[in-house]
């Protein structure tokens, strides 16, 4: 069974992004640590996260029937929740890998 590789980046990218977004809130609130941006520079991290998530959405948004492309934002929300709530390291790995999982999702889908 293949693997489809723009499905997978896609959920990576929707889910690190949607935990970097997030994180602020969640830390706050539950008194979480926080790093130098998400504490001090929240609006860039918000940036940054919905900016990872916008190239997950549109494939999603293009293979939304024909191949399943409504379970991207459902599992990326679970990997999103589950990347905050309990590994809550990730939301500063975040910072790197959204953004990296947004340009490889790019790369492979436009280099079909």
């Amino acid at each position: 069974m293949p693997v489809d590789a723009m499905y997978v980046w896609a959920v990576i990218s929707f889910g690190l992004g949607l935990s970097l977004a997030t994180y602020h809130w969640f830390a706050r609130r539950n008194g979480w640590s926080m790093g130098e941006v998400q504490a001090h520079f929240v609006p860039l991290a918000i940036l940054v996260g919905i900016c990872a998530m916008l190239p997950a959405i549109l494939f999603a948004a293009a293979r939304w029937q024909d191949f399943g492309g409504w379970s991207v934002p459902l599992v990326g929300l679970a990997l999103g929740l589950f990347f905050t709530a309990l590994l809550r390291i990730y939301s500063q790995i975040s910072l790197f890998l959204a953004p990296l999982s947004a340009v490889m999702l790019s790369f492979v889908w436009f280099m079909r």
